[in-house]
């Protein structure tokens, strides 16, 4: 998937949103309870975003975008979802806001951008 993400970025010159579940996470800070996600996977989720020249676009709402397990000692949460975007989409939508809405039925929080 990197190197169609880098292809793409060097390709094409438009503004370019990306949105919504990456299932990895970006620093061990993102993730609470389990197993500790293995380094390199995330240096190379950064790596990526960064060949890319994706930042990520912030957000409101709560940290965590997913969630498993209902027991203090099983639980889980991590913010796997998220939005990224390159400098050309930041100028076209500057005031930009990504919400973290509550959890419904999925394990995922719904989220919702408004582009003003």
């Amino acid at each position: 998937m990197r190197m169609m993400w880098t292809r793409l970025a060097h390709e094409i010159d438009y503004p370019w949103l990306v949105e919504g579940d990456f299932n990895e996470i970006l620093y061990s800070f993102e993730k609470s309870g389990g197993v500790q996600r293995d380094n390199k996977r995330m240096e190379a989720f950064r790596e990526t975003l960064e060949d890319c020249q994706l930042v990520d676009i912030g957000f409101s709402g709560v940290w965590f975008t997913w969630e498993r397990g209902n027991l203090p000692e099983t639980n889980i949460r991590e913010r796997l979802d998220r939005g990224v975007a390159n400098k050309r989409w930041f100028k076209l939508f500057p005031l930009n806001i990504l919400q973290h809405l509550p959890y419904s039925t999925s394990d995922h929080c719904p989220l919702l951008l408004n582009t003003k």
